[in-house]
């Protein structure tokens, strides 16, 4: 298989890191503190997030895993493997939206973590003119 450009110039996994250009012009806009706690914020969020995914894949895994062991337990029941089948995919649609709501929850709490700091540091600086 021949190497693809991206693979060569990128990293390890083949995925260029790019850097979003919000985030260059902000920077120089605001104090140290206020850019710590973005950083804070922005970590917080990736754990929850990470946390999530990986709820979510394992959740996935014993899905997969007890299908298969009923599937060994049961084979000649077509009915019921129709229905553990789709037992399975409602457990999985459902360990998504936990992902997905979670994942919102996340943003939403960095969102509210960031604003809540700027405004305490524009209310600091208001009160010193």
């Amino acid at each position: 298989m021949a190497r693809t450009k991206t693979v060569a110039t990128g990293t390890a996994t083949g995925r260029r890191r790019r850097h979003g250009a919000a985030g260059a012009v902000a920077k120089n806009k605001v104090s140290p503190a206020v850019r710590f706690t973005d950083m804070r914020a922005n970590v917080g969020a990736k754990f929850s997030i990470a946390g999530a995914k990986v709820s979510e894949k394992m959740t996935y895994l014993r899905a997969n895993v007890m299908l298969k062991l009923y599937r060994l337990q049961h084979p000649t029941h077509p009915v019921k493997r129709v229905a553990a089948t789709e037992s399975i995919r409602n457990m999985k649609a459902a360990a998504t939206e936990r992902r997905r709501q979670k994942v919102a929850r996340a943003v939403d709490n960095a969102a509210r973590k960031r604003a809540q700091v700027r405004e305490r540091r524009a209310m600091a600086m208001a009160r010193h003119t």
